[in-house]
């Protein structure tokens, strides 16, 4: 039987993704924020983004290319007590993975139907990934874009 190979790279700095990288595994590996922005939607285009070192200066961020193209999806997480387990949202164009919240193997794939993008991710700890409904995409690095300053949706 043929083995398959994941194409896999490791970001480091601010990158815009295009089409051709569909179907590679990033890892998310730097001391501090930067910014992946999203190609727009392409039927069957897929992205996996894997914590391979945690943000410990400023947050990691994936931004969709402008806000005509939403996020959709789910993300499964450890409750903190008076959270649920998951997170829902459906119309966000930003995810962050939080510093000081994110850790190693925290994780999600992206997948599009053309018209959107559709997520699935899991992190270890509450609030470690958050997904922000927003207006306007602007992949600066300021950091208004951690969880507590942003109005993001997390578990509830």
């Amino acid at each position: 039987m043929k083995s398959l190979l994941v194409l896999g790279e490791t970001l480091t700095t601010t990158t815009t993704l295009t089409h051709s990288d569909s179907g590679k595994t990033f890892y998310l590996s730097a001391d501090t924020e930067f910014v992946t922005t999203l190609p727009t939607p392409k039927n069957g285009c897929e992205f996996t983004f894997v914590v391979s070192q945690a943000p410990s200066g400023a947050s990691y961020t994936i931004v969709t290319a402008n806000t005509a193209y939403i996020i959709h999806g789910q993300i499964l997480t450890s409750g903190d007590g008076n959270a649920a387990d998951f997170s829902t949202v459906s119309g966000a164009t930003v995810i962050t993975f939080a510093t000081g919240v994110a850790i190693v193997g925290d994780r999600l794939t992206m997948i599009s139907d053309g018209t959107n993008w559709y997520v699935s991710g899991a992190c270890s700890a509450y609030n470690a990934e958050t997904m922000t409904i927003s207006h306007s995409v602007s992949p600066s690095l300021s950091p208004s874009l951690s969880p507590s300053l942003s109005p993001s949706v997390s578990p509830t």
